[in-house]
């Protein structure tokens, strides 16, 4: 044994980017009893992303996933899109969801991970700042952020 046995292994955040075979059956919100099992006031923070069109994933298993580490008392956000598809990761597509990667990194200093100071960046704690999501600019969608 040495000093790195005595870290914990427990994650200090979890990513869950279309989340599947997480409800109970198809167009339900009930969580599989296998997953709830799982999910314990232990589990770490999670953020949650689905897309409506995803024809892979439903997002009802993002939602009953949700409802279950709320239920648990586990922080969790949850952001779900009308559009975008399934498999759309870190690609930049005409859709909203596009923006999801800075919505990680806002999430990130919200729960500790990153900084506080930094989320001036995103026009949060009632500073002035730029828009809050700059990658969506190329859209038309608000003005480009100050380079980091």
């Amino acid at each position: 044994m040495d000093a790195a046995d005595q870290l914990s292994s427990r994650p200090d955040f979890a990513i869950a980017v279309y989340p599947g075979h997480l409800s109970l059956a198809k167009d339900s919100t009930a969580l599989n009893p296998v997953i709830k099992s799982h999910i314990t006031p232990q589990t770490p923070p999670t953020f949650l992303l689905q897309d409506e069109d995803d024809h892979v994933d439903q997002v009802e298993d993002a939602l009953s996933y949700y409802m279950g580490l709320k239920k648990a008392g586990v922080p969790v956000e949850l952001h779900a899109y009308a559009q975008g598809g399934h498999a759309f990761g870190l690609r930049a597509t005409n859709f909203p969801v596009s923006g999801w990667p800075q919505l990680v990194e806002a999430w990130l200093h919200t729960i500790g991970v990153l900084p506080l100071r930094s989320l001036r960046r995103f026009g949060a704690l009632g500073a002035p700042g730029p828009a809050p999501f700059p990658s969506l600019a190329w859209m038309g969608h608000g003005r480009a952020g100050p380079k980091t």
